[in-house]
């Protein structure tokens, strides 16, 4: 259907920015006819520890809720609006958290095929190679060919971006989401097609139900619509619409994501609950905030040298109406690192809705250094070779640098997992536990979320009671509710040991677990538990 009846005014000048002349993106990228094929190679490259290690993609915390999410689903009848998880207690474990779009689908994909674990896992992999080309196909329509597959390209090799993105959870298909609803809200200021313009409506709306962040894409949009209509823009019934169309299906969600909250008490920390996410003044005006923030982009979103390609293209001016969009879009991201500052702070992940516009920004600044090389025939070989010794030498590192970083995070999830294996071998199934770690601190047990890894490998339901507030009382009276073992990791046995847990070590018999978790068996007292620890 035409878009006439919208009353768009078609955004011509969203293509004045600088496009390459005849020639120039021969010399600025690869030959366009490669570079689908040459981001899918980088893109496998920069997921190869998927390929040599499928576990990675159910390894990690977030990684675990989901697993548990979706162990759920399968076992109590698939209903969408029902989340589960384990640590609930011995409750239904219904929980407050994001719309869990991947863990249902990825259940129903288990019924389809097998009840293999690492099945629904592949859905948020497909999304992180498909953000690789969302991304391309942005840049490509604003900044050109050149700037798009360097933009595609720094996408696919990111290491944060490899590991969060290719593991089993919401964040990556989230700015997937996100960066479809800006590239298709762009075709239809060239098209003027209203399933343009409700497509990108539908992308944006799910991207806000995956993850309340994907607000911040909100900006950029507006940028959009303004260049489209301009002053006219309020009095466009197609920007309200499109406005509910985005809003309210989140917004019905989150009321309904409270409400589980309010009776079970299970959290992820989405609207209350849970450490608090956003900024304080306090926060904000310490230095080691934006050192850390400044650190995580420049060395594991983008890499050094990427990091350096971005500031260059933030600091070029841009040419044309369109070529602010991104300066826009890095505007809205700033925002988001303040408004949602201690999220940005503790996790690294918050981080990765930063990509998009860097990555193009970053792009666009590479494509105009390649894009001077001289016509004479002698100078275009020199300087391209020299060109070409810098794009090996940014993509060689950022791929060294990569599998570092996911190598250190990988030696902690393996062993996360291998601990509730443990713990599965010796208890029996349906047994409820509670599990004690370091983790959070002196913070009370609502100013924190919970670990999930144990009970999610373990595939035992139970509570966790931080060390800080762990007594005999609290063991006590969750044995009382159902509790049967007690689980301590390797990581908290010196923490444990050193308290005052001479009262459980005596009553309780430990179990023979292996030397890297301790598990009390709180239903037979008996014999003391320290022996049976290696130290």
């Amino acid at each position: 259907m035409n878009g006439q009846g919208t009353g768009v005014n078609p955004v011509r000048a969203l293509l004045e920015c600088r496009m390459p002349a005849p020639g120039e993106t021969q010399l600025a990228a690869p030959p366009e006819r490669l570079h689908a094929p040459l981001l899918l190679v980088l893109a496998i490259l920069g997921r190869a520890h998927v390929l040599f290690a499928p576990d990675t993609l159910i390894l990690g915390w977030r990684q675990a809720d989901m697993l548990s999410v979706t162990r759920n689903f399968a076992r109590h009848g698939y209903r969408l609006f029902w989340p589960q998880i384990d640590w609930g207690g011995a409750g239904p474990g219904y929980v407050e958290m994001e719309f869990p779009l991947l863990p249902w689908l990825g259940a129903l994909l288990q019924r389809l095929v097998g009840p293999y674990e690492l099945l629904p896992a592949l859905l948020p992999l497909l999304a992180s190679f498909g953000l690789v080309f969302a991304i391309a196909a942005v840049v490509r329509r604003v900044l050109g060919p050149a700037a798009a597959f360097w933009a595609g390209a720094f996408a696919a090799v990111s290491p944060m971006t490899a590991w969060y993105t290719a593991t089993f959870m919401p964040d990556g298909t989230m700015v997937l989401a996100s960066v479809l609803g800006v590239l298709f809200v762009i075709r239809w200021t060239e098209s003027e097609r209203w399933t343009d313009l409700v497509l990108s409506g539908v992308f944006t709306s799910l991207a806000v139900l995956l993850k309340p962040t994907a607000l911040l894409v909100g900006l950029p949009l507006l940028y959009v619509f303004a260049l489209a209509w301009g002053r006219t823009l309020p009095k466009q019934p197609a920007f309200w619409l499109y406005g509910v169309l985005v809003l309210l299906p989140s917004c019905l969600w989150y009321a309904h994501a409270r409400g589980l909250y309010l009776e079970y008490g299970n959290t992820f920390g989405v609207l209350k609950g849970g450490y608090e996410k956003l900024s304080s003044l306090t926060l904000l005006v310490r230095p080691v905030f934006w050192l850390r923030i400044a650190g995580r982009t420049a060395l594991y979103l983008l890499t050094p040298a990427v990091a350096v390609l971005w500031a260059i293209g933030l600091a070029r001016r841009p040419t044309g109406a369109a070529g602010k969009l991104f300066h826009v879009w890095t505007a809205a991201t700033f925002t988001y690192v303040v408004v949602v500052g201690r999220g940005n702070f503790e996790i690294a992940y918050y981080q990765l809705p930063l990509l998009p516009p860097a990555a193009a920004l970053a792009g666009a600044a590479l494509a105009d250094l390649a894009g001077r090389f001289g016509r004479d025939r002698r100078a275009r070989v020199i300087r391209f070779g020299a060109f070409g010794l810098l794009v090996l030498t940014i993509f060689g590192a950022t791929l060294v640098h990569g599998r570092r970083v996911i190598a250190g995070t990988l030696a902690d999830a393996r062993r996360q997992r291998e601990n509730g294996r443990a713990v599965a071998h010796v208890t029996p199934p349906n047994s409820l536990l509670v599990v004690t770690t370091g983790y959070g601190g002196s913070r009370k047990p609502g100013e924190i979320d919970t670990p999930p890894e144990v009970f999610a490998h373990a595939d035992r339901r139970g509570w966790f009671v931080g060390l800080h507030w762990l007594t005999s009382d609290v063991v006590a009276a969750r044995r009382g509710e159902g509790a049967r073992f007690l689980v301590v990791p390797r990581e908290a046995l010196a923490s444990f040991m050193g308290r005052d847990a001479d009262a459980l070590r005596t009553r309780y018999p430990a179990l023979p677990a292996g030397p890297d978790v301790l598990v009390l068996d709180l239903a037979t007292p008996g014999t003391p538990a320290s022996a049976t620890i290696r130290r």
